[in-house]
């Protein structure tokens, strides 16, 4: 999912709602601001974690992606033990 404008809380009200389409349960926590070459176009995103998600879920939003740059690699998702880990 990118935010066209860099806007965070667009950036994780677009997250949420394609979530919810998905009907995966998770809670998304906004990282840093990234700006990517999409084709000789500067595009801006940020990264995320979602935290909480059940195994279902993650097997649900891996196969499906979400955010229509999915397919230039955006939308990677790596799996992290939780949230508590961050920062230590």
């Amino acid at each position: 999912v990118a935010s066209a404008d860099g806007d965070e809380l667009a950036f994780l009200t677009a997250v949420q709602a394609e979530l919810a389409a998905l009907g995966v349960a998770g809670r998304p926590i906004c990282g840093r601001a990234q700006t990517l070459d999409a084709g000789g176009r500067a595009l801006a995103a940020f990264s995320l974690m979602l935290d909480g998600l059940s195994t279902d879920d993650a097997l649900r939003l891996l196969d499906a992606g979400i955010g229509a740059h999915r397919l230039l690699g955006c939308g990677l998702f790596v799996a992290h033990r939780s949230g508590a880990a961050v920062g230590t």
